[in-house]
């Protein structure tokens, strides 16, 4: 939840100005290139996870699993593209009735977004509850453990039998049954979101993604 909401704030906030055309926001063009640049290059994994627990001292806490990946290139694009399809007219007309941007994108732009907003929700969802190898990385204490590296963690020391402590996992639960818990663990919630977000999700790709 913390994830979805970060990130959604961080995307509205990028999107809005991305929207605008030269005139209003005369540093789209390099705010633009910066994005494209940091899509295209990575820093890797080796440097990040270096920013993230020794420089940011991030380890092994929620942020590590929330900030790294806050900013997604692609949400941002597919957001701005939708902004871009919303009449001017509405923006304009609040902006005489004195609003300022801030307030034009709350009570406005928000609104009349909810489609993309909604497909972003998805998208950001499924990207965190299927985001496994973030809290192996980060996390050091089990206890910490997102509940699909928890799961992962246990599929694997019983694939990979070495301890004591291993060997109790195996007479408690059966390989099989484990595979099979993770794989509903991971996939149910998804394909109960998915329906009820489908209509929005399809109106959000589809504006987001058509110019002219």
């Amino acid at each position: 939840v913390l994830g979805v909401v970060v990130e959604l704030v961080v995307t509205i906030l990028a999107s809005y100005p991305l929207s605008k055309d030269k005139k209003e926001f005369p540093g789209r063009g390099i705010a633009a290139a910066y994005f494209i640049f940091c899509m295209v290059f990575g820093g890797g994994l080796i440097p990040t996870y270096i920013i993230v627990s020794n420089e940011l001292k991030l380890a092994d806490s929620v942020w590590a699993l929330v900030l790294p990946g806050a900013v997604n290139i692609g949400n941002i694009i597919l957001m701005m593209n939708f902004m871009r399809q919303l009449p001017k007219e509405l923006e304009e007309s609040a902006m005489l009735d004195g609003c300022g941007y801030f307030r034009t994108l709350i009570q406005i732009i928000i609104p009349l977004s909810i489609n993309s907003i909604l497909t972003i929700v998805m998208f950001v969802t499924i990207s965190h509850w299927n985001a496994w190898f973030d809290g192996l990385i980060y996390m050091r204490s089990v206890e910490r453990y997102p509940m699909s590296t928890f799961l992962y963690n246990v599929r694997n020391k019983l694939e990979n039998i070495k301890t004591m402590e291993d060997m109790e996992l195996v007479t408690q639960y059966s390989q099989q049954g484990l595979i099979m818990t993770y794989v509903a663990i991971c996939t149910v919630p998804v394909l109960i979101l998915y329906p009820v977000l489908q209509k929005y999700v399809k109106k959000g790709l589809t504006v987001g993604s058509v110019k002219g």
